[in-house]
Order: C-alpha cells, then sequence, then structure tokens
C-alpha cells in the first residue's frame, strides 16, 4: 500500500481496521523517510504472511505499532511496540533477516540487538522467559469481551483458545497470557478461565452469528 514512498515522514493510520487482512507483504517497503509509525490499533489475528513489510526503513526513531515482520535496515528503529493484537493463528514464512542491521534496537525488558538473533522468532514481546525486540504497549481499544485470539470477532477459534487455556492450566503446563486476555476469556467473572468460559463463549457465537438471535452475554449468564 506504501511500498516505494521513500519521501512519505508521517502516517496515521489510527483508523485501520486490520483484522480480516491477510497479507501485508509490502506495505511499508522502501518508507526510507519514515520516523514514526502507531500501529497500535493493527490486529495480526488473519494475517499469513507479511513478508518484507518494513524492509529499508533506514530513519524510524520511534514505532508504536501492532502489525509487523520484516524491519530489516531500520538501522535507527530503537523502540517498537505491540499490543494484545499481535497474534498470529497460522505459522508464518520463515525468515532469517527480520530484524538485520536493527542495531539499536531493544526490547521492553531490556534485550538489545544481537546480530546472530535477527530472525523472525523475535518478533514477540520481549520478556525474561522469551526474548524478543517487542515492547508491550496495551491497545487505545481493549479486547471485547470473548474475543481471545484478538480479531474483533467472537467465533469457534475463541472458545477453542480457551479450552487450550484450561487443558494446559489442568496439566500444570505454563500458560502466558495478558491482563487483556484474562479478562476477556473470563466471560462468567469467576475469577478463573476454564471450560464453561468456553462453552459461553461457543454459545455466544452460535446464537449470535449461527442463529441471528442477537442475544447479549447478560443473557447468557443469566
Amino acid at each position: 500500500m506504501f511500498s516505494g514512498c521513500s519521501s512519505l515522514t508521517e502516517l496515521d493510520l489510527s483508523g485501520f481496521n486490520t483484522s480480516k487482512v491477510v497479507n501485508m507483504g509490502k506495505m511499508f517497503y522502501g518508507c526510507s523517510s519514515l520516523t514514526k509509525l502507531d500501529l497500535s490499533s493493527f490486529s495480526t489475528a488473519s494475517l499469513i504472511d507479511i513478508g518484507q513489510e518494513y524492509k529499508n526503513i533506514v530513519d524510524l526513531h520511534d514505532m508504536q505499532f501492532g502489525v509487523g515482520k520484516m524491519f530489516a535496515g531500520c538501522k535507527s528503529l530503537k523502540t517498537i511496540y505491540v499490543s494484545d493484537r499481535w497474534r498470529f493463528k497460522t505459522e508464518l514464512p520463515r525468515s532469517d533477516y527480520t530484524f538485520y542491521e536493527c542495531k539499536k534496537l531493544v526490547g521492553g525488558n531490556g534485550t538489545g540487538y544481537d546480530q546472530f538473533e535477527t530472525h523472525y522468532q523475535y518478533a514477540r514481546v520481549d520478556t525474561a522467559e522469551a526474548p524478543g525486540y517487542f515492547t508491550y504497549k496495551a491497545a487505545e481499544k481493549p479486547l471485547i469481551t470473548g474475543d481471545f485470539d484478538a480479531d474483533d470477532c467472537i467465533s469457534v477459534e475463541d472458545a477453542q483458545g480457551v479450552l487450550n487455556v484450561y487443558t494446559a492450566l489442568c496439566a500444570d503446563n505454563p500458560v502466558s497470557l495478558t491482563a487483556a486476555q484474562k479478562t476477556a476469556s473470563d466471560v462468567n467473572s469467576d475469577g478463573s478461565i476454564d471450560c464453561a468460559d468456553a462453552q459461553i463463549i461457543l454459545l455466544y457465537y452460535v446464537s449470535n452469528t449461527l442463529c441471528g438471535q442477537n442475544v447479549t452475554w447478560d443473557e447468557l449468564l443469566g
């Protein structure tokens, strides 16, 4: 969309709804004059290939965003913000040069640039358990109730996601969820994420999407 806009210095993308976008291959390719970009409202839930999206952006100083993969050549890029909407439903194509030459980039937990760690697997929020180059920033628009995968709609995938979390917890396996995800998933507000939440989410989907009944959460919860 913005590929080759080498003189572009500013963009207002606050009104973009990317929840159904499946390919952002070269959206910002060659935007070498861009100094700031706020994509914190972007959702990657439907993304299957973001190719070389940020390759050759060489003068970015501060970026607040919610989607992205290729940052090769962003030599001045210091901070990358992502929100709860940074979640992928499918495995993206492998890239060993996602953060190539991003020498000033530092993750939210202090992980600095490493020339041997420029691959796409570092495209995640930086934590003590899992190093990455992203810094968490809550999206201005919170996740809607039941929207586990942050794609701005309620579906079977949300119910399945909540059920997977419950299964992992029952097996004492570690589960990493943000506060926003926990709130959106605990639809019955009982302080836990379990199969009851998954059942309610599935019922909401069936009632509203398949049957067109326009049922509210309050009605389902009684």
